[in-house]
């Protein structure tokens, strides 16, 4: 009996401890926990509750960062910046990856931002794909805490905004794009507050309505909006990166960007169009792409009118021969064959672009000529067709094969071209009006030169005095030059890279080179991109690994850099032809090729790194 007297008195008193205890402790979190985080971030709701210490206390353990994200972020935060020291315009609102991939340009784009502008509130829009919560706007009601600090949201004072949403933190419970991006914040911004907003797809637009006004309302000045960048969703990242950055700048004003499945993009259109015509418009700029392997991206919206950015892009490839053994596998398989392995993946890399260009090495006449191991070259006439099924608008006829087939084969060639719509530019023994193609795009003119040093005799003086007078006449005037010596990777310094300066210095804006059969280096001079030779890309010099090495680029050329951020860009695309099918190289041959690539020459280190990234940008 004492025993179990005993064990009763005991388990009564460990109730009412119990009890006790429970009572002290919402006290505390009701006074002291909210006290502390009030002296922290001088910004907590002022209603106090059970379910807000519940919701602090839960979210802190369940919003948990491991030591190895600690350490990753910490050496972020003290690793060196790679970007510009400022943003030229105020930035009112950004596309960022939520990725952790991404960290590094995350940091930096928020280390430019600090020391571009003041920022007191971010406002934070992200797409509830979960559908968590009960309604379309699920909002942070109190602060979050992190190891890198606390930081504080604004309280909702707005009635009619406060009946068609779900007050929670509990509900951004396991959501990384926030987990992510609170730390970049408090490092960059320690004193500023935040409002997190998650949006379901369905959102109706009455809900859009109310969130923009009470963003309009509540949040107009010293305020960025963050959302997150769409993801490309593709085997060449680069290639999407490449075609999506054109895609964007195509279509400049926000309201005729389609991104109907992200509902923070649909506020974010809304919010800006709710503006009056006194107030800034919202100017959208890609102002910073990832690399080759990685699928996101960074979209600027800065504050100022929308203006013109006069943006080209160029895709181009090398020399491309469409006879001799090529001929024999084409008769057997059909012309797709070529391109098989190319279209294998995602994107086309034959779409979204102005211009596709290539330097064809040989005349198109007839049923061709079956050359076997010659080096006289004819391709079929049905050719024309096919380049043209696969969006080639332009091709250089200025090289060493362009008259294999005499003076009639040339005049075909044209014909053949011109009946498909195909623009062509060279004479391979002269500088004349033939060396030149026209075009208007996007608001810019330009004019295609191309000339020739194989197996001929180029007048420099006159090529750089055609030079200069279509620089007089248009806005970007492009060199594409057949020269060099064959099989070799570094350019000579007498035939290409003294000619190369003199064309920049009459007013060249790009050199594109063709001919060596194999890959040869690039060159910057005064801010003017210079490819010494592509190498192939359609050939059938199987007898060597680098004559099967190719390069195609993809250049953007912004004619107003200011609004661009950029005057050119270089997207490296490194091709390995087999069988004549040429194919995008996996990361491994990738990394390895670039290294290669790297060795020809003697770059910088800060060149080395954006060859690495497949990217090369000229501001």
């Amino acid at each position: 009996m004492n025993k179990k007297f005993l064990l009763f008195s005991l388990l009564v008193l460990f109730l009412a401890l119990f009890m006790w205890r429970n009572q002290q402790f919402e006290g505390l979190n009701n006074v002291d926990v909210l006290k502390t985080t009030t002296d922290v971030n001088k910004a907590v709701p002022a209603r106090v509750s059970k379910t807000n210490t519940q919701d602090l206390t839960e979210y802190k353990e369940l919003f948990k960062y491991s030591q190895e994200e600690i350490s990753v972020f910490k050496n972020i935060f003290e690793s060196s910046r790679i970007g510009q020291d400022k943003f030229n315009r105020k930035i009112k609102a950004v596309s960022l990856p939520g990725d952790s991939l991404f960290f590094a340009e995350i940091d930096d784009f928020f280390y430019r931002l600090q020391k571009s502008q003041e920022i007191k509130t971010f406002v934070i829009l992200l797409n509830n794909i979960e559908l968590k919560g009960k309604t379309d706007i699920v909002m942070s009601e109190y602060g979050f805490i992190t190891p890198f600090g606390k930081i504080a949201t604004i309280p909702v004072a707005d009635k009619n905004l406060l009946e068609s949403i779900d007050l929670s933190n509990r509900a951004f419970v396991g959501n990384d794009d926030l987990k992510n991006i609170l730390p970049f914040i408090i490092n960059y911004y320690p004193e500023a507050k935040i409002q997190a907003f998650w949006l379901k797809p369905g959102i109706d637009n009455k809900n859009i309505e109310s969130l923009s006004k009470y963003l309009k309302n509540t949040y107009l000045e010293k305020t960025v909006i963050l959302v997150k960048s769409p993801v490309i969703s593709a085997n060449n990242k680069n290639l999407a990166s490449f075609q999506s950055e054109y895609d964007i700048f195509d279509r400049l004003n926000l309201n005729e960007i389609d991104f109907s499945e992200n509902p923070d993009i649909k506020v974010l259109k809304k919010y800006f169009s709710d503006f009056d015509s006194s107030s800034p418009s919202l100017l959208s700029k890609v102002e910073k792409y990832t690399d080759a392997y990685k699928n996101s991206f960074f979209v600027n919206y800065y504050e100022g009118k929308s203006e013109d950015p006069k943006v080209v892009s160029i895709l181009s490839f090398g020399d491309m021969m469409l006879g001799r053994y090529v001929r024999t596998l084409t008769d057997v398989n059909g012309l797709d064959y070529i391109f098989e392995k190319l279209l294998a993946g995602e994107p086309n890399i034959f779409s979204n672009t102005d211009f596709i260009f290539a330097n064809l090495e040989g005349p198109i006449k007839g049923t061709g000529y079956k050359s076997g191991t010659s080096l006289i070259f004819g391709f079929h006439e049905n050719v024309a067709p096919f380049l043209k099924k696969y969006n080639f608008n332009l091709l250089s006829i200025a090289n060493n094969h362009a008259l294999n087939q005499g003076i009639s084969g040339r005049t075909r060639t044209i014909e053949v071209l011109q009946e498909q719509n195909i623009g062509w530019c060279g004479n391979p023994k002269d500088v004349d009006r033939n060396s030149v193609f026209y075009s208007e795009k996007n608001g810019v003119t330009l004019a295609f030169v191309c000339f020739n040093q194989i197996e001929a005799y180029l007048d420099l003086e006159a090529a750089n005095t055609l030079v200069k007078e279509l620089d007089s006449k248009v806005d970007l005037v492009i060199v594409s030059i057949h020269w060099g010596y064959e099989y070799k990777h570094t350019p000579d310094k007498n035939k290409q890279i003294n000619p190369a300066h003199a064309f920049v210095d009459s007013g060249a804006d790009l050199i594109i080179g063709h001919h060596p059969h194999v890959v040869q280096s690039f060159e910057v001079y005064n801010d003017k991109f210079i490819i010494y030779s592509l190498g192939n890309f359609v050939f059938d010099q199987y007898w060597s690994s680098e004559t099967q090495e190719e390069l195609s680029i993809g250049f953007l050329i912004c004619k107003n850099p200011e609004v661009c951020g950029f005057k050119t860009k270089a997207y490296l695309f490194p091709l390995k032809s087999e069988k004549s099918q040429p194919r995008f190289l996996n990361l491994n041959e990738f990394t390895i090729w670039i290294e290669e690539f790297i060795s020809y020459v003697s770059y910088s280190e800060e060149m080395k790194q954006q060859i690495r990234k497949g990217l090369i940008e000229i501001y």
